[in-house]
């Protein structure tokens, strides 16, 4: 039932609004120490107690949208690694300007929200009952949700999409917006592009004995001996008389085999969700043949596994406390994983990798020469700029490492012998004519790129269209990120920045 949620996550994310989380750019100076906070407080919002039981709700909606994108639950500690308390404090502070605006969500709009989802629609696009009831009979449970708490978290988030709609009304894109856009993607440019190439700077940058030594022990997992795991899998395959059948039997035949290796996943655990240790017992009761890997690290998986990155991928999230894997499906097998034993890294002795210290502290060093040197270059060449010169004057100190091209960024076989990433062709799209980039990351070492002109084309409606919406939707971040700034500064507002003790 998890993989019939993350077949259908796309739909449902249909209903379930994404919210652009700004990360708090101030994040830690505007908050009071713990001390100074009551104990059952998590913090305030213009004055307004947040309560620890609020603020564990916002991390529970957190949890829950986790669940409804991907079909699995994900560990409190888990989402608190990932920085989630951030993300917490953004909605409470949406949810606190909702309250102020006067929003609210009525069931009405909760039932049309969801009638409206793709994911409960028929082949005409008409909502079919059967399908949702058949979404909250089996896929919400699976997932330890209610209907009601499912409504719960859908009318929250359809308040913090109207909040958002508030706060960025007043966002447009202008004319000359969109078609400065459209020139930057569209017409061929004329580029100067300077390379600044680590191997350069790698005579001069020689890490000492202490540089040595301290990296070894900052970076002891990158120099150890890697993690082996072995795993237990049952393996679902279709009979051999099965595969000759014809699309559609074939198809049904394919979702039982995928329930099947659905109910074995229920089946290993206990009352208490805990993993059941006969795992080679009952997954021979769901009738899957059941096999065992060798210990294999992540350079060197098994050999028929290679090809099986969904398997490896599987293998790798494993833990001894939550050693099964949900079902995996690869080509028209599905299986379930089971993690036996994990041997950890083990630091190898330092004289055995010092050259390869070496090697990396060299070209890290280099790396940073080389940045520093093109940081100079912009700089100098935007001075010249600034005094009257132009560009190909002002970069002329830089003749011998500049490479001229011509590319239109929205092409992908542009006629460039330096296009050589995306990133080359984003850089080039945001840049006016006469304008000198920052230096753009590429492996031989960063690069300025310049436009030294641009022509012109005629525009495209259909492409002008979307283009406004992408100047939209980056203003309408940069307006809500700005919002939060400001929410932040209010008077009587404090984040307990611990762990909501």
């Amino acid at each position: 039932m998890l993989q019939y949620i993350r077949n259908r996550s796309k739909a449902l994310l249909w209903i379930l609004v994404v919210i652009v989380v700004v990360s708090f750019s101030l994040w830690g100076t505007y908050y009071m120490h713990e001390s100074l906070l009551p104990k059952p407080l998590a913090g305030t919002i213009g004055g307004r107690e947040i309560t620890i039981v609020e603020f564990e709700a916002a991390g529970r909606d957190l949890l829950a949208l986790h669940a409804l994108r991907t079909g699995r639950m994900a560990s409190r500690s888990a989402l608190e690694e990932s920085g989630a308390k951030q993300e917490i404090w953004s909605r409470l502070l949406l949810l606190d300007a909702a309250r102020s605006f006067g929003i609210s969500i009525s069931d009405d709009e909760v039932a049309a929200a969801v009638k409206e989802s793709p994911i409960y629609q028929d082949d005409k696009g008409a909502f079919d009952p059967n399908k949702y009831r058949f979404f909250v009979s089996t896929a919400l449970p699976a997932l330890g949700f209610t209907e009601e708490l499912f409504h719960e978290l859908l009318r929250n988030e359809l308040t913090l999409n109207r909040c958002i709609s508030l706060i960025t009304a007043g966002v447009s894109a202008s004319d000359s917006d969109i078609s400065s856009a459209y020139q930057k993607r569209n017409a061929l440019a004329s580029v100067a592009s300077i390379e600044f190439s680590a191997k350069n700077y790698e005579a001069t940058a020689k890490p000492s004995e202490s540089d040595i030594q301290r990296h070894y022990e900052s970076a002891q997992a990158r120099y150890s001996t890697p993690e082996k795991r072995r795993v237990l899998f049952a393996q679902f395959s279709l009979p051999k008389t099965d595969q000759k059948l014809s699309d559609s039997d074939k198809e049904k035949a394919l979702e039982k085999l995928g329930n099947d290796a659905v109910a074995l996943t229920v089946d290993l655990l206990d009352e208490n969700g805990k993993a059941r240790s006969d795992f080679k017992g009952i997954a021979s009761k769901h009738h899957a043949t059941v096999n065992e890997t060798p210990f294999f690290s992540a350079q060197n998986p098994p050999a028929d596994w290679k090809e099986k990155t969904a398997l490896l991928r599987a293998a790798a999230a494993l833990s001894l406390y939550q050693p099964d894997s949900d079902v995996i499906q690869d080509k028209e097998d599905c299986y379930v994983l089971r993690l036996v034993d994990v041997t950890p890294p083990e630091p190898l002795p330092l004289e055995q990798v010092k050259s390869q210290i070496v090697a990396d502290l060299t070209g890290k060093l280099a790396r940073e020469a080389a940045y520093s040197a093109a940081i100079q270059a912009r700089d100098k060449i935007r001075a010249a700029m600034t005094a009257g010169k132009s560009l190909a004057e002002a970069s002329l100190e830089y003749k011998a490492q500049t490479t001229r091209s011509k590319i239109t960024p929205s092409e992908k076989n542009s006629a460039s012998a330096d296009n050589r990433t995306p990133i080359f062709a984003m850089a080039v799209a945001s840049l006016d004519a006469g304008e000198v980039s920052d230096p753009v990351p590429f492996p031989s070492g960063p690069t300025l790129i310049a436009v030294e002109a641009r022509d012109h084309v005629q525009p495209e409606d259909s492409k002008l269209s979307l283009i406004k919406e992408e100047i939209l939707a980056t203003k309408k971040s940069a307006a809500l990120r700005e919002w939060q700034s400001q929410a932040m500064r209010r008077k009587n507002t404090a984040f307990l920045l611990a762990d909501g003790r």
